[in-house]
């Protein structure tokens, strides 16, 4: 258990560390943000307190916005992420006793439904996040552009780090 929560520890800091100096810095097609960060509360066991996964979503948002200078964008949009997460996870995955302290990773959910559950998830952080960003509906089919290339990044992302990290395993 203790090995674990060592391990968990420094991928949480290495994939914050990988967001802030590597990822902040690149703008695909000069418009596009790959987000990786937000892994760290995907793959949060389904049985970690509710209230413990929210406060982790604003830390970890927090964080990410003093790095980035956006101002409580990701910290907002990170914690709505937290909160609606469990939901999301009930309706793909119905955990047991078992499973509960598992990582959320695709050998747990299967990688379709851990695909879906991924869109889902970034789908609304994004939605979130670029609405706040774009200051409402006023540009709407360019900010939902942007969203939806943004998802299709970071999922790309976070299946190859899904898929290194499973290697780094076997």
């Amino acid at each position: 258990m203790r090995n674990r929560t060592i391990i968990l520890i420094v991928n949480i800091l290495l994939i914050l560390l990988i967001q802030i100096f590597l990822l902040n810095n690149v703008l695909l097609f000069n418009r596009f943000h790959p987000y990786l960060y937000l892994l760290i509360i995907l793959m949060l066991p389904a049985g970690v307190n509710k209230n413990i996964v929210m406060l982790s979503g604003f830390a970890i948002g927090f964080v990410i916005d003093i790095f980035s200078y956006t101002f409580g964008m990701h910290a907002a949009a990170t914690t709505i992420l937290a909160f609606l997460r469990p939901f999301v996870l009930s309706f793909l995955f119905e955990s047991d006793d078992e499973n509960r302290n598992s990582l959320i990773s695709p050998q747990l959910l299967s990688y379709r439904v851990f695909i879906i559950y991924i869109l889902t998830l970034l789908f609304i952080h994004h939605f979130i996040l670029f609405m706040i960003e774009a200051g409402g509906f006023s540009n709407f089919g360019r900010t939902f552009s942007v969203i939806i290339v943004s998802v299709i990044f970071s999922s790309i992302l976070i299946l190859i780090y899904e898929l290194f990290m499973q290697i780094r395993r076997s």
